[in-house]
């Protein structure tokens, strides 16, 4: 299961081909950094798997573990 944090784009995003490994890296934003803004994790139509947008600013070194 792969992981990509794009943090520099226009609309900051996290995508995976697994939606469960998107939940633990979600409630993990959540819970460990109190991120509040984000989308819900949906499919992604142009690539398939699953991505959610994030609509707040979070540090690269948040997500070192994923």
């Amino acid at each position: 299961m792969s992981i990509e944090v794009n943090l520099d784009s226009k609309s900051p995003h996290i995508w995976s081909d697994s939606s469960t490994k998107l939940e633990e890296v979600l409630h993990h934003l959540r819970d460990e950094h109190g991120m509040k803004r984000h989308s819900i994790i949906m499919k992604d139509v142009e690539r398939g798997g699953f991505l959610f947008f994030i609509y707040e600013k979070i540090k690269q070194e948040w997500l070192s573990e994923w």
